[in-house]
């Protein structure tokens, strides 16, 4: 269990010393200068964070289309789009180490089906 935890520390070394991350560090403190934007862009995401993890349905994308409309405004600015994008190559990376790990292991997923 040692050795897992101490690669997983490299692991997180690596990580954070990537561009990808140092990007999204420095697009994060760029949008955090703007208080007031920062917290709509918060507020934005917990809602969609909330509305995809509910179960999906069919009001799930009229719901979602209407978030997307209520927070139009400050989603369309350079700041929150580049925050986003490097977010979202950050959460691409996690997934693809997740991925990697999940496929030499052999759990039991039939259930999910």
């Amino acid at each position: 269990m040692e050795t897992i935890l101490q690669e997983a520390e490299k692991m997180k070394h690596h990580i954070s010393n990537s561009k990808e991350y140092l990007y999204y560090k420095e697009c994060q403190k760029k949008l955090k200068k703007d208080k007031e934007l920062y917290d709509k862009v918060n507020e934005f995401r917990k809602k969609n964070f909330e509305l995809q993890s509910c179960k999906q349905d069919e009001s799930t994308l009229q719901e979602a289309e209407q978030l997307y409309d209520q927070y139009q405004e400050y989603l369309n600015q350079e700041s929150v789009i580049e925050f986003f994008d490097a977010e979202r190559k950050i959460c691409n990376i996690m997934r693809q180490v997740y991925d990697t790990l999940a496929e030499a292991l052999e759990f039991d997923l039939d259930f999910l089906e």
